[in-house]
């Protein structure tokens, strides 16, 4: 989860890197990282591993090629080694501090130093705040250590720097689940799915819904832990939900998509209202979205295109014959986030 960051800087450097092949003529640098990504990509780290390692450290293109190497040490769970070439990193090409502390970071937390991570995540957000990627990794090594209020305060904040990055409204629903408040993990979910029914943790996201939809006797032990709060106030909306009164044959469904999540997520959206005063990330985040798309007539494109990554032949249906609707969907929501 956590090797994001690098893997997007490491993609990018490998499109753009010019080498220098005359300092090293028996070592063809470009041919190696190209070979050594491929296998990397295959999940074949220890070989990546090895090529890797036929680049001597005088090349000039060696600060990038020990990202790669970091990351394929990092990703074959050897994070004794990863943590060693990121200290080595920072001493040797310290201009480049904030990528190797998080990868630093990042080997520290599942080596199970996680106090330790968490001093090197601070340090990186003191020189780089707006760094969203960051603000999700330290959120995740909290979530690991159940600090859920710290989690949820982290994967606020990196939404609120980029509200495009689906996997932190994936662990803020897990957070809020845990916990829980099943009306506040309902939307984070939602969330997911709105800015990418295709993402990596689709599935799992539909799976969390259903749970919650059907409240299962893994969301009935959650619902133990259930505290009223007033920020993200919506106690009312979760006792409508556990009631599973939108389940019932006499709750009349806006959409022809007979489904337990389709249900729920209804009643909640229509049930919720805005409140200016409830100062809740959930609240102030989500709610004036979700209102937007039930005030504009938009509920059956929003509930079409969470699913649209699902082979349904009803969904992939619609889809296909309403796009109109489909992209005054994405407007709303492109103009929402944007803002």
């Amino acid at each position: 989860m956590k090797k994001t960051f690098w893997l997007i800087s490491f993609i990018l450097f490998f499109g753009s890197i010019t080498f220098c092949q005359e300092k090293n003529p028996l070592i063809d640098s470009k041919e190696v990282i190209s070979n050594s990504f491929k296998k990397y990509k295959e999940g074949k780290y220890k070989e990546a591993i090895e090529l890797y390692k036929q680049v001597p450290e005088s090349d000039t293109n060696y600060s990038k090629l020990l990202s790669g190497l970091i990351l394929a040490y990092y990703s074959d769970s050897n994070y004794v080694m990863s943590q060693k070439l990121a200290e080595l990193g920072l001493k040797r090409f310290p201009s480049n501090a904030p990528e190797w502390n998080n990868q630093l970071a990042n080997s520290l937390d599942d080596a199970g130093k996680k106090e330790d991570a968490l001093i090197v995540y601070d340090k990186i957000l003191k020189s780089c705040p707006y760094n969203y990627v960051v603000w999700y990794d330290k959120g995740v090594t909290y979530y690991r250590l159940k600090k859920y209020k710290e989690a949820t305060d982290c994967f606020s904040k990196a939404l609120l720097i980029n509200p495009y990055y689906a996997i932190a409204h994936y662990f803020l629903g897990k957070v809020e689940m845990e916990q829980g408040n099943l009306v506040n993990a309902m939307m984070a979910f939602m969330g997911n799915l709105l800015v990418n029914p295709s993402n990596s943790n689709n599935l799992r996201v539909i799976q969390n819904l259903n749970s919650i939809a059907e409240v299962n006797k893994e969301i009935v032990d959650f619902t133990k832990k259930y505290k009223p709060n007033p920020a993200n106030d919506f106690d009312a909306i979760q006792e409508i939900i556990t009631s599973k009164v939108a389940l019932e044959k006499g709750y009349k469904l806006k959409i022809k998509l007979e489904d337990i999540i389709t249900r729920q997520v209804q009643v909640l959206m229509e049930k919720v209202e805005f409140n200016a005063n409830d100062k809740g990330f959930i609240m102030q985040f989500y709610v004036p979205l979700l209102q937007k798309v039930l005030k504009d007539d938009l509920f059956e494109p929003f509930i079409f295109y969470m699913f649209s990554d699902l082979k349904i032949d009803k969904v992939q249906s619609y889809n296909k014959h309403n796009k109109k609707d489909l992209d005054k969907l994405k407007s709303v929501a492109i103009d929402y986030f944007n803002e």
